[in-house]
């Protein structure tokens, strides 16, 4: 499996439920700070599918981030643990 970083921001006064429930439909999606996710997807899956695919939840004048996340991280204060981090990026 292909491990992603995720990031996104919504203007306005916007509902990130449908963005979420869409990340959350990964294999594993962990929320590491309050609007980024890692995500693990299938090996065949490119940083640009996961993009076209969450930005069918979202506006044109909101921001997502995709980057393929690679055996190493460091964390400072996020939402999981160092092993946590770690078991997510291998």
């Amino acid at each position: 499996m292909k491990n992603f970083l995720v990031c996104y921001d919504l203007f306005g006064n916007k509902n990130y439920d449908k963005l979420v429930r869409r990340i959350e439909q990964y294999p594993v999606a962990q929320k590491v700070m309050n609007t980024t996710f890692l995500i693990k997807a299938e090996e065949d899956e490119q940083a640009s599918n996961v993009l076209e695919n969450l930005k069918q939840t979202v506006e044109d004048d909101d921001r997502i981030l995709v980057i393929q996340v690679k055996n190493d991280a460091a964390q400072a204060n996020s939402l999981t643990s160092d092993s946590g981090l770690n078991a997510l990026v291998k």
